[in-house]
C-alpha cells in the first residue's frame, strides 16, 4: 500500500522488537492515495457509471485517516499489499457485502 511491508511490521511488533519508521504499523490512507493516484481516480471514474457499486476496503479497516494492518489481534496484511483471510472476513463482515452482493 505505501511500500511497507506490514506483515513483517506485524511480526516485529509481536516479537517485541523495534520497529522503525512504522507508527504502530498503521499507514495513513492520504499516502495510500497518493501512491495509487491514478487508479483511485479510475475507479471512482468507473464507479460513477450507471450500474456500477464500488465497495472500498478501506472503509473497513480505516478510521480518522488511519488505516489499521491488525484487528482483534488478527494481522491483516501478509505483505505490504495483499490482505489476510482474516482481513478479507473483516471487510466483508463490516461493509455488509453479503447484501451488497444479494442486489
Amino acid at each position: 500500500m505505501t511500500g511497507a511491508d506490514f506483515g513483517f511490521c506485524q511480526e516485529r511488533m509481536r516479537n517485541e522488537s523495534i520497529t522503525i519508521g512504522l507508527d504502530g504499523c498503521t499507514f495513513k490512507l492520504s499516502d495510500f492515495k497518493i501512491r495509487y493516484e491514478p487508479l483511485f481516480l479510475g475507479l471512482e471514474e468507473t464507479g460513477e457509471m450507471n450500474g456500477v457499486s464500488l465497495i472500498w476496503p478501506h472503509e473497513a479497516i480505516c478510521s480518522d485517516g488511519i488505516c489499521s494492518t491488525s484487528r482483534d489481534n488478527a494481522v491483516l496484511y501478509k505483505d505490504g499489499i495483499h490482505l489476510t483471510v482474516d482481513a478479507t472476513r473483516f471487510i466483508f463482515d463490516d461493509l455488509d457485502m453479503l447484501n451488497t452482493l444479494k442486489k
